[in-house]
């Protein structure tokens, strides 16, 4: 049985909930953040680009408008409000997704970035706890979805190898079992 299944339901709602929560996700915050700031830091670059392009075809249609209006005896004043009052919705309407794109452009980058992280987590966590105390039996199990499972692979195969040479971490075990008795 489990561990899981000896906590009160209330304790395994919490720890739930515990693993939903972004500093979860933020294994390697100075990676991950610098990550996300880098490419947050392009796409804004480029939204930049894209809005001077905008602005600037505007300001040549907006032109364009004032000429054929004039022609019409149609006061300039007139024209500015009634373009204002077209584009500034559109504008407004960009602004906003702009803004959710930044939102989830973050989001894919600090779950894609968990998932190396994840896993070298996980990598150095086995070399330290097990592999450097001579456990060879146990392998590295990675996540589905991680990267690195090539890595994890040739771990796992140097495990076995290692456990051929040296033997297994049984004799290891009792070793250490004596010498701390």
């Amino acid at each position: 049985m489990s561990d899981n299944n000896n906590m009160p339901k209330d304790e395994n709602l919490k720890e739930i909930k515990k693993k939903r929560q972004l500093k979860n996700f933020l294994l390697d915050p100075s990676f991950q953040l610098r990550f996300c700031t880098i490419v947050i830091g392009l796409t804004f670059l480029f939204t930049i680009f894209i809005t001077t392009y905008f602005y600037f075809s505007m300001r040549d249609a907006v032109a364009i408008l004032l000429e054929i209006f004039e022609s019409f005896d149609v006061p300039s004043e007139q024209v500015t409000s009634f373009i204002i009052e077209k584009v500034s919705p559109i504008v407004k309407t960009m602004l906003g997704l702009l803004a959710g794109f930044f939102v989830i452009v973050s989001c894919v980058i600090i779950v894609e970035t968990h998932k190396v992280v994840g896993a070298e987590f996980a990598i150095k966590r086995y070399i330290r706890e097990k592999l450097k105390n001579l456990y060879f039996s146990e392998k590295l199990h990675l996540r589905k979805k991680d990267y690195l499972t090539d890595i994890s692979s040739e771990l796992n195969n140097l495990a076995d190898k290692l456990k051929e040479t040296y033997g297994g971490s049984e004799y290891h075990e009792e070793e250490q079992y004596k010498k701390t008795s």
